[in-house]
């Protein structure tokens, strides 16, 4: 190797072979796309993924072909990675080009069958299989494909020895398919190949008590996909796991019961980081390669909520052991009307790969007896407990959010050197820009004061404080401070830098909102020097004011035209507004006159000594559902 970064390869290769602590770092500074050796590419895919870098393994990955695009292993390695991020389709575009460099390699068609048929590609996968011969291994993927029972489904044992299978009573499955709700219309349902690989197939049918039995008896072995239609879920997975880089490297295809372990104390701290914010748990053996530390909801939340939620838990549990990971379920904050995420197997069923039933279990790893009656008493977690803890994970997550209180506080320069100004933390309601607009508009105060009180928005809603504060002039700051309190808060929408451009136009935003534009009267109007009319326009306004501070001599020529523009408009406006207020205080005098008091939403509408006046102080409920007011139900 002769360049600086060939060197730098190097380096990362030899630390890792040696097991040094500073591969990581070492791993993260180096920038490899300047690297031509595809074997050099493929090394460092392999030292990330031992690190848990998938993002990095991919990457290298990827140059790796980019150098020699044959390469049966490393399409092997990404297509794995894909599979685990949930990438159907990138991993099928691998597993095709692998069976087309390896026809012979039926370990690779098969999975690429079966990832076909995952991916909804049914009619795809039928082909492929129609290739193959007629043997008992693909006889028995033919059964995994159309959702037959086959002989290796009997073999599976139903419980370990020792322990008693499941008797579910009508109740227990209406209880256990409630709990376990999730994407309508589907669930998916775990196969297992002779080669002992494993995989899901969609099944486009609702998941029932019916179902559910099936599920608990054994009989197949049933995975949800966590989001709702509604964008909502019920539940909390997270899956604590032995990587699998850590059995690569041990040549295992099973965890040790060390590794195991290790995967139940990092699944016990989970339990304890979800207790200090009194959110129940139920803790679960997965059935392979881990736990699953589960968290049911009194009610739904927004999926992103719960992502946040549960990323936030997982890095203040802090597992410290690099040989085990822990995944968030939903993994997705969204996935659409047409999308579904990635599954859950569910508890208390029977791993088809493994044949472990995955019963509920205590701290000291034992299944704990009567699992049924444990999950029909277990404590779901209340609203304002979920929304106290989304409320810390956004206070730390946020772009922007305060450094925690142990950062150590700044040393006294050096005599005759300036300090460092120590930073201002951004407040909306500080913004002069922020608070004029609000004052101005009311389609863009009303969106934000929703996001202040429900915690959820839209996303037209999300969008038009995007496209709206983010071109004041500190955009991002503004942008980032208003979505922060949102549950369902869509990540991509936050900025780094104020917007170029042109704002959203008002027309666009009436497009969007229309039912609240309605509702709250969007009638502004501009100047003709507008090109288009957007709610920033409003901040001349604010300009305008600067421009009265100034004396009347050191007005230029320009501020005068403007002066003389603004005078005009106010007189007319004040004309304007004089006519709508003597016409409303009109009729409504004559109502009141009729009924004594008038009573409105947010007070009543009386005289007092011969005017019209608004009394706030007696206020009729209005309607509307608000996430602090979800009523709870045991």
């Amino acid at each position: 190797m002769g360049s600086e970064d060939d060197h730098a390869a190097q380096r990362v290769l030899e630390l890792a072979a040696e097991g040094s602590a500073e591969v990581g770092s070492a791993l993260s500074s180096l920038d490899s796309r300047s690297l031509r050796s595809a074997a050099v590419h493929a090394s460092l895919g392999g030292v990330a993924e031992a690190l848990g870098d998938v993002a990095r393994a991919v990457l290298e990955y990827n140059l790796s072909l980019r150098e020699e695009p044959g390469q049966p292993a490393v399409l092997r390695r990404l297509a794995a990675l894909r599979l685990d991020q949930g990438e159907t389709v990138r991993a099928l575009r691998c597993l095709e080009r692998l069976v087309t460099l390896c026809p012979k390699d039926d370990e690779a068609r098969e999975l690429f069958i079966l990832t076909l048929a995952d991916g909804g590609s049914l009619g795809p996968a039928r082909e492929q299989l129609a290739r193959c011969p007629d043997t008992p291994r693909w006889r028995r993927v033919h059964a995994a494909l159309e959702g037959e029972p086959d002989a290796g489904d009997a073999e599976a044992p139903l419980a370990q020895e020792g322990e008693a299978a499941l008797e579910p009573s009508d109740g227990d499955c209406i209880a256990f398919s409630s709990a376990f709700a999730g994407r309508e219309g589907v669930y998916a349902r775990q196969w297992a190949s002779p080669t002992g690989k494993g995989g899901y197939t969609p099944i486009a049918e609702p998941f029932t008590p019916a179902v559910a039995r099936r599920h608990l008896l054994g009989d197949v072995t049933v995975g949800i996909y966590p989001h709702r239609r509604d964008e909502t879920v019920r539940w909390l997975c997270l899956d604590v796991d032995v990587r699998g880089s850590e059995l690569q490297r041990t040549g295992r295809s099973r965890p040790s019961r060390d590794l195991l372990a290790a995967a139940h104390a990092v699944a016990l701290s989970l339990v304890d980081a979800c207790a200090r914010e009194d959110l129940p748990t139920l803790l679960e053996d997965s059935g392979n390669k881990g736990r699953h530390v589960w968290v049911l909801f009194a009610v739904p939340i927004p999926g992103a909520a719960a992502k946040r939620v549960g990323t936030w838990l997982a890095a203040v549990a802090g597992s410290g052991e690099p040989s085990i990971q822990v995944e968030v379920f939903p993994k997705q904050g969204r996935v659409g009307a047409e999308g579904h995420g990635n599954l859950v197997k569910l508890p208390l069923g029977v791993h088809r790969v493994t044949g472990r039933r995955c019963w509920f279990l205590d701290a000291q790893g034992v299944p704990t007896a009567r699992p049924l009656k444990l999950l029909a008493q277990a404590p779901r977690a209340s609203i304002a407990a979920l929304r106290a803890a989304h409320g810390k994970a956004t206070a730390v997550m946020a772009p922007g959010a305060a450094a925690p209180p142990s950062r150590p506080t700044q040393e006294a320069p050096p005599e005759g050197v300036t300090a460092l100004p120590e930073a201002v933390p951004y407040r909306l309601e500080d913004d002069a820009e922020a608070r004029w607009l609000r004052s101005r508009c009311a389609v863009l105060d009303a969106v934000l004061r929703k996001a202040e009180g429900t915690r959820l928005l839209s996303e037209e809603e999300r969008t038009v404080v995007t496209y709206t504060l983010g071109h004041l002039e500190r955009g991002a700051d503004a942008v980032n401070a208003a979505l922060a309190p949102v549950l369902n808060l869509d990540r991509g929408l936050l900025l780094k830098s104020p917007l170029r451009g042109n704002p959203m136009s008002c027309p666009k935003i009436r497009a969007k909102l229309q039912e609240l534009c309605a509702v709250v009267g969007c009638d502004c109007h501009f100047d003709a020097v507008a090109t288009y009319p957007h709610p920033l326009v409003h901040l001349e306004g604010l300009r305008a004011r600067a421009r009265l501070t100034k004396a009347a001599q050191a007005l230029s020529p320009m501020d005068i035209e403007r002066l003389v523009r603004d005078w005009r408009k106010v007189r007319d406006d004040l004309a304007r507004l004089t006519t709508i207020l003597e016409d409303a205080e009109r009729q409504l005098g004559a109502l009141v006159d009729a009924a004594g008091t008038l009573s409105v939403a947010g007070g009543v509408v009386r005289r007092q000594d011969g005017r019209l006046c608004f009394d706030p102080s007696v206020a009729v409920p209005t309607g509307g559902t608000v996430l602090a007011e979800v009523e709870e139900k045991p």
